[in-house]
């Protein structure tokens, strides 16, 4: 059984996008009727202030059909399947309530912040803590990790522990940050997650079922960038880029070894590098800067790129990288 021969990876996209699809025209009123409108950084660029008002927290809308989906597709593997994958689960709608706390407190407060950075770090690490403590509890229950690249970040000491609650924290901020234009994080989440599902399938893994079931989420995404393309007439809010970084690293922690999940989300972490450069080279130097505006998707923005080939430009650079340059070094591109 591979990527391609199971049928329960598509049906679950496809039953995903059916129930997505037609939630979000009601969902995107309800949003409104509440005024769960987007507040625009103030520092922001220029062209972002029509956006101000449009309906955010979309994430409610695609997060729990995506999860549902694939949990229901490991399902078909087996209880070891399962079982991870409902933690998977369960770890995706942590960081959706996370992520919907930081979205109302920023409504609420009529503000771009929400929870303060010291508070929501708290939460996640908090989250992530209990994600990885949740996979060394079902590995005896169970007899084995889901793959051999969860074998090998495991089965170690405390010192993978950290490394995996570190990289965790990471790539859901990742995520969180690089959601700031239209279709930009869920068209990066899309490739991310084929990324994973490609290098789990053909690294040969115990588990089809559990590999295939991060496919299911492409079909949410796909039903929400129906409405979240530009112009955007809704968008995901941190209840969704939180909830998408909480569900590439669960899987992708699952699944691969961490340089592939590394690849797969490189231009994600290349978006948190550019806040993290920008932040201290202005500390240090006083007020100077070394983009225009970070993250360096607002750079290239105010560089004079339309905000539509900005998006476009930084998915091509997420297949190069996540897809294409994994391949290429595992010789699976040359017959």
């Amino acid at each position: 059984m591979n990527v391609w021969s199971d049928s329960a990876a598509a049906t679950g996209a496809l039953a995903a996008f059916l129930v997505t699809l037609p939630l979000m025209p009601p969902g995107i009123r309800w949003l409104r009727r509440l005024n769960f409108g987007q507040n625009v950084r103030e520092d922001g660029p220029e062209a972002h202030r029509s956006k101000a008002g449009t309906p955010t927290m979309g994430g409610v809308l695609f997060i729990p059909p995506g999860v549902a989906a694939a949990v229901w597709v490991a399902s078909r593997g087996g209880e070891g399947a399962g079982a991870y994958s409902l933690l998977a689960g369960l770890f995706t709608l942590g960081g959706l309530a996370i992520g919907w706390l930081d979205d109302y407190r920023s409504i609420k407060r009529g503000k771009s912040l929400g929870l303060k950075a010291r508070e929501k770090l708290v939460l996640q690490f908090a989250l992530s803590a209990l994600f990885l403590a949740g996979i060394r509890v079902l590995h005896p229950v169970l007899g084995s990790f889901p793959s051999n690249a969860a074998l090998v970040l495991y089965s170690g000491g405390w010192e993978s522990f950290v490394l995996a609650l570190i990289a965790c924290v990471w790539l859901i901020n990742a995520a969180n940050i690089a959601d700031g234009l239209d279709g930009l994080a869920a068209g990066q989440g899309i490739v991310a997650i084929v990324s994973i599902v490609l290098f789990a399938s053909v690294a040969r893994p115990f588990s089809s079922a559990l590999h295939l079931a991060p496919l299911a989420m492409i079909g949410a995404l796909l039903a929400f960038l129906c409405f979240n393309a530009p112009p955007a007439r809704v968008f995901m809010g941190d209840a969704g880029s939180i909830a998408l970084g909480c569900f590439i690293a669960g899987f992708g922690l699952l699944l691969v070894p961490l340089w592939a999940l590394a690849l797969a989300t490189a231009v994600w972490s290349l978006e948190a590098l550019s806040v993290v450069l920008q932040v201290v080279y202005f500390k240090l130097t006083g007020g100077k800067r070394v983009f225009r505006m970070a993250p360096i998707h607002h750079h290239f923005e105010l560089c004079g790129w339309p905000e539509s080939h900005v998006t476009m430009r930084f998915i091509a650079a997420s297949m190069l990288l996540g897809i294409l340059l994994p391949m290429a070094l595992k010789g699976w591109l040359i017959p």
